[in-house]
């Protein structure tokens, strides 16, 4: 393909090991002035972003001595090739428009083009913010929608005037050039896009800026008072749920282990750890409790309410989640609930929601049950008392790890049958998705019982459940947590344990973001 100042090259090469790689060259004459090296740079930057997807290619290399480049090749259709497809099928087969495809089509590419102004930490808009310069995925799970080129871009410290190009280009273009499918198209979807790139606090801040525009104004207004972005619920959670519904519409006799299995699954499919623990619940709501009794289905929204509300609080925080518990009868709603906050537990009575405070002021915490070697059963939970709190501190004190009392500090403790604390873990948050656990002991005389193995894997089951991602601790215990998954990652600067994936591990949970705790 040529244009007016460069020519652009598919190579496909196969390599002696049989393996099979393309790649994009783009030959320009203009690579040794500034704004080439600014764009070269701007590539570099935005296709690094360390805390989210990418959103551009992969950048190869340049040589402006030569005036060659290379890309990452993006084998995915355009935005604009599938609206093609679908508006010739309308037109030629008599196929009818769909609705729920093209949403999500158009929300996926628009909140491409809003990534890429994020994670150019918000100084860049695209030149080109169309259809044909974006790629998305066929399959609703698969992560990679890409703004193929920057184009003639742009400073910009907000989106507003990207978000009018976008509405010219999405919307009155394609009605221009095919006004049956034009005609059904809905651009309330750039304010669900705005929503499910920036989320709902940074969302609103940006579409309250453009409310009063006259092109875009109208349909911005139209979301903000339907219910706005405190209602936007995050494409991949529908995707989740549709996918959920499809599969018991074909296996109307599935067992209920079968069902939680399909939805545990589907957490994994469509990476929704990264989504928020709230949105693990939502999904959850939506699928296995769909069918709950009214006075269930009742308190699991409240629950959801809440956490919406406050959603630095987690939801298994909440004393919500006691009296839904409290109103659950069937046996296989309790085990569905227990995997929930508790992914590892095997049924309900792996698991209490335990509730304690004055009235008015409750709290819960979730007590779940361990075993040493010898099969004596200890609870594991959070103190619920100051006294507790002061026997954790006295056994490491005991322990020679005496350690000043901090308010940042969380606790989990073991108790036996009489309520005694006989191990205890210290630990931060550190970001949304990693936590810093700072010392666990257990008492003297059971310290070779695996006390200390147990309490440390349920302690890594509940980050789990919470949507956290990276555990990090210090080398004071560095045998003992090497042998149990923790490993040395000089990129977060000590031992780390990685509850997924590390190479799904994003957004703010990267090590560059991670504060010292020195």
């Amino acid at each position: 393909r040529r244009t007016s100042n460069a020519s652009y090259y598919r190579w496909s090469i196969r390599t002696t090991d049989g393996r099979h790689r393309q790649l994009l060259v783009v030959l320009r004459d203009d690579l040794d002035t500034q704004h080439a090296w600014d764009s070269i740079c701007w590539l570099l930057a935005i296709a690094g972003y360390p805390f989210a997807e990418r959103v551009i290619p992969r950048f190869g290399c340049a040589r402006p001595e030569l005036g060659a480049m290379a890309f990452e090749w993006v084998d995915d259709l355009t935005v604009q090739e599938r609206i093609r497809e679908a508006a010739a099928r309308m037109r030629d087969a008599g196929e009818s428009f769909d609705a729920r495809w093209c949403r999500v089509l158009f929300i996926r590419g628009i909140a491409a083009l809003v990534n890429l102004w994020k994670h150019s930490g918000r100084r860049l808009l695209p030149g080109d913010p169309a259809p044909d310069n974006l790629s998305v995925p066929a399959v609703d799970f698969r992560s990679g929608a890409r703004v193929l080129t920057l184009g003639r871009w742009q400073s910009a410290s907000s989106p507003d005037l990207m978000l009018d190009a976008i509405h010219r280009e999405f919307f009155e273009k394609t009605a221009a050039h095919s006004p049956d499918f034009g005609a059904h198209l809905d651009p309330t979807w750039i304010a669900e896009a705005v929503v499910e790139s920036l989320g709902t606090i940074d969302g609103r801040e940006v579409l309250e800026r453009v409310r009063d525009h006259a092109a875009i104004g109208p349909a911005i207004a139209s979301f903000l008072e339907r219910g706005g972005p405190e209602h936007h619920v995050p494409l991949k959670v529908e995707g989740a749920i549709r996918r959920f519904d499809n599969w018991a519409a074909l296996n109307p006799q599935a067992t209920a282990d079968a069902r939680l299995q399909e939805v545990e699954e589907l957490v994994q499919l469509y990476h929704l750890e990264a989504a928020g623990e709230v949105w693990r619940h939502y999904l959850f709501r939506h699928t296995l409790f769909a069918q709950a009794t009214p006075e269930v289905r009742d308190a699991f929204d409240r629950l959801l309410d809440v956490a919406t509300d406050a959603p630095s609080t987690s939801p298994s925080s909440r004393v919500e989640l006691s009296r839904l518990q409290a109103v659950i009868d069937d046996p296989e709603l309790r085990t569905a609930l227990s995997r929930l906050v508790y992914p590892r537990s095997v049924s309900s009575d792996d698991l209490d929601v335990m509730a304690w405070g004055e009235p008015g002021h409750e709290q819960v915490t979730l007590r779940t049950r361990i075993e040493d070697r010898g099969g004596v059963r200890y609870d594991v939970r959070e103190p619920v008392s100051p006294e507790e709190i002061g026997q954790v501190y006295r056994i490491f004190y005991r322990d020679h790890y005496a350690r000043p009392v901090s308010e940042a500090d969380r606790f989990l403790v073991a108790l036996d049958e009489d309520e005694r604390v006989v191990g205890a873990l210290i630990w931060r948050p550190n970001r949304p998705q990693v936590v810093y656990m700072d010392g666990f002991v257990v008492r003297a005389p059971l310290s070779s019982r695996g006390i200390g193995t147990a309490l440390l894997e349920d302690f890594c089951t509940r980050c789990e459940g919470r949507g956290i991602v990276v555990v990090r601790t210090n080398f004071v215990m560095r045998r003992f947590c090497e042998r149990r998954g923790f490993h040395v990652d000089r990129r977060w600067g000590g031992l780390v344990r990685f509850l997924r994936d590390p190479d799904e591990t994003h957004q703010d949970s990267g090590p560059g973001s991670i504060e010292s705790d020195a």
